[in-house]
């Protein structure tokens, strides 16, 4: 127990300390190399615990490790610099020498001529455009990096994966009468291409999108019931009605122009567990509309087995969402569930859709659980099934599913890095699409999915006591989320400083002043009131880890 507790509290000082230092590095690098002086590069805000100097830098760690920043010479202009100091009524040609009143009366010593001149020469206000974007560009540069590195190494070096086999576990939104495809059927092949686990199964797919070359229907080799065939996939769902590829321009409230955008709007209702039927305006041949009343999987075209054909995968613990029931309820990472309410589990498709019945209700989950000296015993556990917020019909207990990592994925460098670029740039795509996806939920989702320091913190604590694999991954997804927060286009950030530097060299001058002075007091009040909401927020979604359930 304290052996797990000093793993988790090394995996928070670690994420956070690197993560920032690796941020404030890029600015660092890149300042030093233009040429612009840094005056401090500080790990850390707050009271400074350790001070060293070199050069003309003071390096600093700071007391409170959740931040970190580098200050550089000249980054306002010097009308900002003389509105900060108080010279408001200064006059440009009074800001234009080098050694103001103001500056005699405050500094403990006169700044010579020379000394004032080398500070504007090193001052990044007078950069090249280029070289202030890539300064304030390169702490995001380098954790887009460092995530980079992660996934590269761990191709690299190899990795245990989990294999979700081809086997056909459940069949949604369509009957299985109607589906080609039936519970337990093993995937061999579709078409030409072996499927040896469901990524290759969905990535058929994307690859035949990529190419545009959804023509006919899909052959499709199976193994059923200890024999080898093979069935047709059609291009339409088999449910009815149906229409062709492209005719759709509306999915429910949603305007599509692409097939692509219909998948889209199909998937966002398949995703609320929208078994009935939708509107969709079906553009004719002549050019007129009619309405239609089908289900959404329609929409997704010849994409259907994708979203209907759920894999046969254990419905063992992978993840637990912080603070939900079955967080809260004492279930662990590695438990297999093996009954609900007495109702046999035999895969996660089955524990899904028996959980997803049951909103509101008490379930009384068996569950084998394996000790860390490889023993396995029995557990009995209660939870309430909370109604999702977004969907009061549809229950939820907060967990992710998926199969022990089994198989050792080791690749060439070379493919070890174009798969770490993929990876990086499908996380940071992904990222987007649940931002957009949480903000429009509601109001219970949102707080729930939004995190600052103490919910941060407690994830990594949690990863690194579940093992450094979780921990390192989580860690390379937080390098991603940090830089992506940073390049927002708000004053303060990474992002804001970006935005003005852009502006002024399109209007080849500095911003007025006293605009800028009250742009950044305003914002810095917003972001430091909505830091202090959002771990308010935290605190009060966590307090039951000290007070109890």
């Amino acid at each position: 127990m304290i052996l797990s507790t000093l793993q988790g509290i090394i995996g928070v000082i670690l994420a956070f300390s690197v993560a920032i230092f690796v941020h404030e590095l890029g600015h660092f690098m890149f300042a030093k190399l233009f040429g612009v002086k840094v005056e401090t590069f500080s790990i850390g805000f707050g009271k400074k615990l350790f001070t060293w100097r070199r050069g003309d830098t003071d390096y600093c760690i700071s007391v409170i490790p959740f931040g970190g920043y580098v200050k550089m010479v000249g980054t306002l202009s010097k009308e900002m610099e003389a509105v900060l100091e108080g010279e408001k009524d200064a006059t440009p040609e009074e800001l234009d020498e080098t050694v103001t009143a103001a500056e005699e009366l405050s500094a403990p010593a006169p700044v010579s001529l020379a000394e004032g001149i080398q500070d504007e020469v090193n001052a990044l206000r007078n950069k090249p455009y280029w070289k202030k974007l890539l300064v304030f560009a390169a702490g995001c540069i380098n954790n887009f990096l460092t995530a980079i590195l992660i996934y590269f190494l761990m191709g690299w070096i190899g990795y245990y994966a989990p294999v979700n086999k081809p086997v056909v576990g459940q069949v949604n939104y369509i009957s299985e009468a109607a589906s080609p495809l039936k519970v337990n059927d093993r995937i061999l092949k579709l078409e030409d291409k072996k499927i040896a686990d469901y990524t290759d199964f969905i990535g058929w797919y994307a690859d035949r999108e990529k190419a545009d070359d959804f023509k006919g229907p899909v052959n499709a080799q199976i193994v059923r019931a200890g024999t080898t065939t093979t069935v047709q996939l059609p291009l339409a769902p088999p449910v009815e009605p149906h229409v062709s590829r492209g005719d759709i321009v509306q999915v429910g409230e949603k305007k599509v122009e692409t097939p692509k955008d219909a998948r889209a709007a199909a998937a966002a209702l398949l995703d609320k567990d929208s078994t009935g039927s939708v509107a969709m305006v079906i553009r004719m041949e002549n050019g007129g509309t009619t309405t239609i009343k089908a289900p959404p999987i329609v929409a997704t075209g010849p994409w259907w087995p994708a979203y209907a054909v759920l894999p046969k995968a254990p419905a063992r613990i992978e993840l637990l969402l912080p603070n939900l029931p079955a967080e809260k309820s004492g279930l662990k990472v590695g438990d297999v569930i093996t009954s609900i309410d007495g109702r046999h589990v035999g895969s996660a498709a089955d524990a899904t859709t028996i959980l997803r019945n049951m909103p509101g209700e008490v379930a009384h989950v068996t569950v084998a659980r394996t000790a860390e000296n490889g023993t396995t015993s029995t557990a009995e556990i209660s939870l309430e099934v909370r109604p999702n917020p977004d969907n009061k019909a549809v229950g939820q207990i907060g967990v992710y599913f998926e199969s022990p990592r089994t198989e050792l994925v080791k690749k060439p460098a070379g493919e070890a890095f174009k798969d770490a670029l993929s990876r990086t740039g499908g996380m940071i795509v992904a990222y987007g699409h649940a931002l957009k996806k949480i903000f429009g939920s509601s109001w219970r989702t949102i707080r729930e999915n939004l995190s600052g320091p103490v919910g941060i913190s407690v994830q990594f604590f949690k990863t690194a006591q579940s093992g450094w694999f979780n921990f390192i991954l989580t860690f390379a997804f937080f390098n991603i989320v940090l830089a992506l927060t940073n390049l927002l286009p708000l004053p303060i950030l990474d992002g804001g400083h970006i935005m003005f530097a852009t502006i002024e060299a399109i209007i080849g001058r500095p911003l007025p002043a006293k605009v800028m002075v009250g742009v950044y007091n305003v914002f810095m009040v917003l972001i430091i009131g909505l830091a202090l909401l959002i771990t308010f927020n935290d605190v009060i979604l966590n307090s039951w880890r000290v007070l109890g359930k």
